[in-house]
């Protein structure tokens, strides 16, 4: 009786499992679905950018994949990503759970942990106030070219037959484009 008991409880888990896994939502483009829990596992002797390559000559430039539970819509080419992204329907984003675990107070606040309607307003609020600030204007770009040549230059410098500490020349670099926005001025590390 206990062992009839677990084979059904073991069938009715794997069956759940199946059809969380398997099941495919109609309407999705083509594309592979993997293995049930862990999905596609990546070729070890390829990178992955080689192996959305292959999966574009094979599927075109819209193809799904499965990592773990997930699925995955890929746009493998920028003119198809441009015209999807400007599509009212996916300029939105959903709720990202890892930000949400890590902080449970930054639920919907600020650019990054934010989603929908919070998500857009803010994101609109950014770009309006980056761009009265300079930002998308060319002196701007030359600007943050020249601390990027002054970052490599910082790394040059350094001895690089040790590990090298990189967050002081990063963090430098990104306080002097910000700090050149604000005051035109920067500082040297």
């Amino acid at each position: 009786m206990l062992l009839e008991l677990l084979l059904l409880l073991l069938t009715a888990v794997l069956y759940f499992v199946y059809r969380k896994t398997i099941t495919i939502p109609p309407g999705l483009p083509p594309g592979t679905f993997g293995w049930p829990v862990i999905g596609n596992l990546l070729p070890r002797d390829k990178h992955i950018t080689q192996h959305f390559a292959e999966m574009k000559k094979k599927y075109g430039s819209i193809f799904t994949t499965k990592w773990g539970d997930h699925l995955i819509v890929v746009f493998a080419d920028h003119h198809v990503a441009k015209k999807a992204f400007s599509h009212p329907d996916m300029q939105g984003r959903k709720e990202l759970h890892s930000i949400s675990v890590m902080d449970n107070h930054a639920r919907n606040t600020g650019v990054i942990s934010s989603y929908g309607r919070v998500w857009t307003n803010n994101r609109r609020f950014l770009m309006r106030h980056l761009r009265d600030l300079g930002m998308g204007k060319t002196w701007k770009e030359t600007s943050i070219q020249d601390e990027a040549r002054m970052l490599v230059r910082y790394f040059e410098r350094q001895n690089l037959s040790e590990p090298v500490a990189m967050d002081w020349g990063i963090n430098v670099s990104v306080l002097n484009v910000i700090w050149q926005m604000l005051a035109s001025r920067r500082y040297d590390a």
